[in-house]
C-alpha cells in the first residue's frame, strides 16, 4: 500500500473543493516563522512547534509532489549519487497513516465525507491498488471514535495530527470545534500550544 499516494491524493480532493477554508490543503500548509510568543518549558514551546510545523510541511510536499508526478516518476539514482532524500523516497508509513486517519475522522466531523466525496478521494488516488482501495473504504466506514484515534497517536506527532485536522475541516460549526477540543484534550496539548496552531494556520480559536 503507497501510502504517500493516499495521502497525496486526500489533499488533492481537499484543494478541489476548497479544502480548509482557508485557500485549500495546499496553500494551508503551516509556515514557518519566528514563534510570537516567549518559549516556554517542557515540550509545549514555540521552538517545538516550528519544528513540528517544518516537518509537516515536509511531509505535505512529499506527498503533493509525489501526486503530481505519479506513481512512477521516481527517478533511480545513479551509483554515485547521494542517498535520496525524505522528498524523493515517501513518507513514513506509520506517520502518513495517521495523518490520513486524521483527516478522515475531521471530514466525518466536518460532514463533508458523503459518498460523492469518497469516490472524488478514490478517484484521485494514482496507484489506485486493491490493499490502498480496502484501507480507504474501511477508514470511510469506521465509526467516529475521536478519544480512541487521539490515543493511537505516539508521542512526539500530537501536534501534526492536531494541525491536519485543523486543515481539513471548515470549523464553521459547533460539531467541529466540539471535535477540535476533543482532539485536542486527548492528546493532551496545551491551550496554548493550540491557539500558536491555529495563530499559524489563520484559524479561528475556538477557545
Amino acid at each position: 500500500m503507497d501510502i504517500t499516494d493516499i495521502l497525496g491524493s486526500l489533499l488533492g480532493s481537499q484543494t478541489r473543493r476548497g479544502g480548509s477554508g482557508r485557500g485549500g490543503a495546499a496553500k494551508s500548509a503551516p509556515q514557518r516563522s519566528s514563534p510570537s510568543r516567549a518559549p516556554s518549558s517542557g515540550s509545549s514551546g514555540p521552538i517545538d512547534i516550528d519544528r513540528e510545523a517544518k516537518e509537516l510541511e515536509d511531509i505535505l510536499h512529499v506527498a503533493k509532489d509525489r501526486h503530481a508526478q505519479g506513481p512512477d516518476s521516481t527517478a533511480r539514482p545513479s551509483p554515485s549519487a547521494p542517498a535520496p532524500s525524505a522528498r524523493q523516497t515517501g513518507v513514513d508509513p506509520e506517520q502518513g497513516t495517521l495523518l490520513v486517519r486524521a483527516m478522515i475522522n475531521a471530514a466525518k466531523a466536518d460532514g463533508s465525507l458523503d459518498q460523492t466525496e469518497q469516490q472524488k478521494i478514490i478517484k484521485q488516488l494514482k496507484n489506485p491498488t486493491r490493499e490502498s482501495l480496502k484501507f480507504l473504504q474501511d477508514e470511510f466506514d469506521r465509526p467516529m471514535d475521536v478519544r480512541g484515534f487521539a490515543m493511537s497517536v505516539p508521542v512526539g506527532m500530537e501536534q501534526q495530527v492536531y494541525t491536519m485536522s485543523l486543515m481539513t475541516i471548515q470549523l464553521d460549526t459547533g460539531d467541529e470545534a466540539k471535535y477540535l477540543k476533543e482532539l485536542g484534550d486527548t492528546l493532551r496539548l496545551s491551550q496554548d500550544v493550540r491557539e500558536q496552531i491555529h495563530e499559524r494556520m489563520g484559524a479561528p480559536s475556538v477557545y
